[in-house]
């Protein structure tokens, strides 16, 4: 069965506009790239033990505020079983900042 959860109106207004998504094993992450006005770094991640349609199984994470302003415009992500990595695009010019998160700590970042 199919099911939606519309992250720009269930969770926040500025989540829209992804490249891609990482998983590693429990966690989806939907990596940040363009939302039609700007390039951004808000990260979404859903739980996937817990219901789809449920906004507590969703979070958000803004690189660009929380890292490095320049953290933003992502294309695709790769996972080594301990690192979640962010692969680089474009945040108004091609840029190389890759992103890291060490997924087994339980944090956020």
């Amino acid at each position: 069965s199919w099911g939606t959860f519309v992250m720009e109106t269930q969770l926040d207004p500025l989540c829209k506009g992804y490249q891609g998504a990482g998983f590693d094993g429990r966690y989806l992450y939907m990596i940040p790239y363009h939302n039609g006005v700007a390039y951004h770094g808000r990260v979404a991640r859903y739980d996937t033990t817990q219901d789809f349609n449920t906004t507590s199984s969703w979070g958000t994470f803004v690189m660009e505020t929380q890292l490095d302003p320049l953290c933003k415009g992502y294309i695709g992500a790769g996972f080594d079983g301990r690192y979640l990595y962010m692969i680089p695009n474009n945040n108004g010019v091609y840029h190389g900042r890759v992103a890291r998160y060490e997924t087994l700590s339980g944090r956020w970042w």
